[in-house]
């Protein structure tokens, strides 16, 4: 049998499930199966850019995504080359995952976001020890947030205020002075400048802003 599937061009992209059922013709046996199809194109870019491609982190992203049937294509840094039309997505959710003492976000990493960026896209940056490691600027102008410490605590605690209000919805991080599905020792304070805070360790600075910068909607940087 053939399905046609017919949407109108502003259709909220979302997963169709199909139940299709095959019955003998010479007996009662049948058999159920499941087709599940996307429609439309994926709302986020989903950015693994974890160092060892971590399926681990990942499931914490991919679960809460399916749950809330968010439409996403993954895509993992050290596997393939930037996806095409990778602009066109409304949001891109890059994360860091297991870093390392090392390089969480390289030249190559900060060309990419920077490209998105330029095209209206909006940006969810999460991680830890990465702040410094972007070119001057870049932080400051794209995010309204600047590198200010390495170190912080094991508490964010959310502030209310601002378009976004996280208020009564703190976030312990198991495995200080780390998160544990993060590698590097310590997470990192940023200071708001321009960039409206969402969390503060309970130590008082500044982990979580989100910016409306004049291109983008919206964007956060989340570092912890």
């Amino acid at each position: 049998d053939l399905f046609l599937l017919e949407i109108g061009p502003d259709a909220l992209p979302h997963y169709v499930k199909t139940a299709i059922t095959y019955v003998a013709e010479n007996g009662g046996a049948e058999i159920t199966d499941t087709l599940t199809v996307l429609v439309g194109r994926p709302q986020i870019l989903l950015v693994n850019d974890s160092p060892n491609q971590s399926e681990r982190v990942e499931a914490y992203y991919r679960e809460t995504l399916d749950l809330l049937n968010v439409t996403y294509t993954l895509w993992r840094t050290g596997d393939t080359t930037v996806p095409d039309s990778y602009e066109e997505y409304p949001v891109m959710l890059w994360f860091t995952g297991d870093d390392t003492l090392g390089e969480s976000i390289s030249a190559a990493d900060t060309a990419i976001i920077a490209q998105y960026m330029s095209t209206g896209g909006c940006v969810i940056l999460t991680g830890q020890n990465m702040t410094s490691q972007f070119p001057y600027g870049f932080l400051e102008n794209r995010f309204g947030a600047a590198h200010k410490a390495t170190g912080g605590s094991a508490v964010a605690v959310g502030i209310g205020s601002g378009p976004i209000s996280f208020e009564s919805d703190n976030v312990i991080l198991f495995g200080y002075p780390g998160l544990s599905n993060q590698n590097v020792a310590l997470v990192t304070g940023i200071s708001p400048c321009g960039g409206t805070p969402l969390y503060a360790f309970n130590t008082g600075d500044t982990c979580a802003v989100s910016y409306e910068n004049g291109v983008n909607k919206m964007v956060w940087a989340c570092m912890f």
